[in-house]
């Protein structure tokens, strides 16, 4: 498996939900996980990231780690947002200003099509908007103040 880079159509283009039962589906969050972690600084990563257009992603936050299948994602928007350096292993070498909700609720499935919601709040409600926006085609790029590392 290797990480997707800018100017793959793949990563501009919307997934196609996680049908269960999904028996790869461990085999390639296993993988997920080992390419992220080899990166050395990611915390998230999309399917569509290592070239598979499935709406799922794998995350690990250093305070909690997951799988989630077919986000929906909600933002609370009482706590607002805040503004953010935010990099991106499908482009390197890049960071970005990217304005995010501070907590948002997620619902989706687990490897074995169970349900699960989390609330998150900070850097976890940070990955979880960046992934599902990987998941939609878009990139952090789109409107922010871009500058190079």
């Amino acid at each position: 498996m290797d990480i997707v880079k800018l100017g793959s159509p793949v990563l501009k283009t919307p997934t196609v939900p996680v049908t269960f039962p999904w028996a790869e589906g461990a085999a390639v969050a296993e993988g997920m996980f080992a390419v992220m972690e080899a990166q050395g600084n990611g915390v998230g990563l999309a399917a569509n990231q290592v070239g598979i257009p499935l709406s799922m992603f794998v995350f690990n936050s250093g305070k909690s780690a997951g799988v989630m299948c077919n986000p929906t994602l909600t933002p609370y928007t009482p706590r607002g947002t805040e503004t953010w350096n935010e990099g991106c292993l499908s482009i390197p070498g890049l960071v970005t200003q990217k304005r995010r909700w501070i907590q948002v609720d997620i619902d989706g499935f687990d490897l074995n099509g169970d349900p699960q919601s989390w609330t998150c709040e900070d850097l976890e409600a940070r990955i979880m908007q960046h992934e599902c926006d990987h998941l939609a085609g878009r990139l952090c790029i789109t409107r922010t103040k871009r500058k190079r590392k």
